[in-house]
């Protein structure tokens, strides 16, 4: 959500799995485990191919302008041919480059590699936007936020959940914004939930924010609706 204008421009794409057998399985428990038998290439294909069908069909149906995140993970963005793989689900859905967000972990970029920037720099030429997840959590670089081409950077739940009564986290948020604002970045909060936390984020300039207070995780159609009434209330 927009804090200045309070419209949804985007959507996270996440994976939710009900097994039959086993019931809810937490991404947190499934996703490492997709990761560590390589599993997690043909599932990333899957949630880039249908985010971004499903947000052309938000396009054509409601002429929603919003962007789609859509997580990368380190064994996908090692592949030598994920630029061109990425680029060619996108095209067979015919939604603009920019309006995909490939969002990365600090961890991802710690490599440093000549590889790694090299195929960030050439999504980034084509349109793509890039965004940094769950900022603070990790090595927090300050070398790869002036190295690699970032659009936005999206601060950790973590320091956003006892805001505005923890004084560390009111320091660090603070800080964060205003780095990321200063080398051109859009900052988005996480795990925004209650309206204490928002008006201190609008206060420090934060300029989106996603989170329980906005609602809990939508399916397809629930997301379509929530764009459909965005759109009522405005005419």
């Amino acid at each position: 959500i927009d804090l200045q204008s309070n419209k949804v421009v985007g959507f996270e794409a996440l994976l939710r799995w009900n097994n039959p057998a086993l019931g809810y399985i937490n991404p947190a428990d499934f996703i490492p485990i997709a990761e560590e038998i390589g599993l997690i290439v043909p599932i990333g294909e899957f949630v880039l191919r249908t985010a971004c069908m499903q947000m052309q069909q938000w396009r054509k149906r409601h002429a929603f302008e919003g962007a789609i995140n859509i997580n990368l993970s380190g064994r996908q963005l090692i592949d030598s041919n994920i630029v061109d793989k990425i680029v060619t689900i996108v095209e067979s859905t015919a939604l603009p480059f920019q309006s995909v967000c490939i969002e990365l972990t600090e961890s991802i970029l710690m490599d440093h590699s000549q590889e790694t920037l090299d195929k960030l720099e050439k999504l980034h030429r084509l349109g793509f936007l890039i965004a940094i997840d769950d900022f603070g959590t990790g090595y927090s670089s300050m070398n790869y936020l002036k190295r690699y081409p970032l659009d936005s950077l999206k601060i950790d739940r973590s320091f956003i959940a006892d805001l505005p009564h923890q004084a560390n986290d009111i320091s660090i948020t603070k800080a964060i914004i205003a780095i990321g604002k200063s080398l051109g970045m859009k900052i988005i909060a996480e795990g925004v939930e209650n309206n204490d936390q928002l008006d201190l984020l609008k206060t420090f300039q934060c300029d989106m924010a996603q989170g329980s207070y906005y609602g809990k995780a939508l399916t397809a159609d629930q997301a379509e609706q929530f764009i459909a009434a965005q759109f009522a209330s405005i005419s």
